[in-house]
């Protein structure tokens, strides 16, 4: 009696196989994508946490704390949880300050020497 053949059953393993590590290698390249960019994205919401909209400082008293740290505010907006506010600093320096919601502390603060969005 003939025996059966298992090459048939052999090629349908390795396509299988070959498959599956299609498969672990596409996964292993998303979840190292997503360690890499999740944390850039985060990042101001690292500094200034997630404070409900509702207990934000309105607009005019940002702008006011601006004023009174010494910053002439050219443009200030809500961004990724904190407060962005371009600005010129007292020596004339364009500068860009992450500040928390509710206490308009800086959070972070970056010279902007080669932007001139908020130039007058």
């Amino acid at each position: 009696m003939p025996q059966p053949s298992l090459s048939g059953h052999r090629k349908h393993l390795n396509e299988n196989e070959s498959a599956m590590k299609i498969l672990l290698g596409t996964a292993a390249i998303a979840l190292g994508l997503a360690a890499t960019t999740l944390p850039a994205l985060a990042d101001d919401d690292r500094h200034c946490g997630r404070v409900d909209r509702a207990q934000w400082l309105s607009l005019p008293d940002v702008a006011a704390r601006v004023a009174a740290m010494g910053y002439d505010a050219r443009k200030i907006e809500a961004d990724d949880g904190c407060w962005e506010v371009k600005a010129r600093a007292s020596d004339g320096a364009r500068v860009e300050l992450h500040l928390h919601p509710v206490t308009a502390e800086i959070v972070k603060r970056d010279v902007d020497d080669d932007d001139d969005r908020y130039d007058d």
